[in-house]
């Protein structure tokens, strides 16, 4: 999903800006990706309920062909899983998981990493074991598999979360 906000861009004809009509959040739209676009590559990793709540988290609110976010709205969801998440499985079946899934703030994640900036070093460094065990805020993630494909269907958070 952060791939495709990377691509969203104000949106632009011969190099001039094309007004977009339609708001998100009661503001002009100041970046749009293609729809179309946007939701072909989000039904690869998602389903169900997932699939219009992670679109309303990272890209925006729906405006015809486009999906766009307004300038003072905050497009990232407030917390998130990470490459070293703690994962307690809940439930499990042939076709169904249901995990407990440890989260950070998005702001301390960098490429799915739970780390800091180091400064003396100039790069990103990812936090040891001891300290990642602090971390205990838990989304309830579903997952369900629909032939060989595995895709997220829901996410239960008691961090802000948009669904539409």
């Amino acid at each position: 999903m952060e791939e495709l906000q990377a691509l969203e861009a104000p949106p632009v004809r011969h190099g001039k800006p094309i007004p977009i009509a339609g708001t998100c959040h009661g503001e002009p739209l100041t970046s749009v990706i293609e729809r179309s676009f946007a939701m072909s590559r989000a039904r690869d990793l998602l389903s169900g309920k997932a699939l219009s709540c992670y679109v309303a988290n990272y890209l925006g609110c729906p405006v015809g062909p486009w999906i766009g976010k307004s300038a003072s709205s905050y497009y990232t969801p407030e917390m998130k899983a990470f490459t070293r998440s703690k994962v307690t499985i809940v439930e499990q079946t042939e076709d169904r998981v249901v995990a407990d899934v440890v989260e950070a703030d998005t702001e301390q994640i960098y490429n799915d990493v739970l780390g800091e900036w180091d400064d003396a070093n100039s790069k990103y460094v990812e936090f040891p074991d001891e300290v990642l065990a602090r971390y205990t805020n838990v989304s309830r993630y579903t997952l369900t598999r629909a032939g060989y494909v595995w895709r997220i269907s829901d996410r239960k958070s008691p961090f802000k979360w948009e669904c539409r």
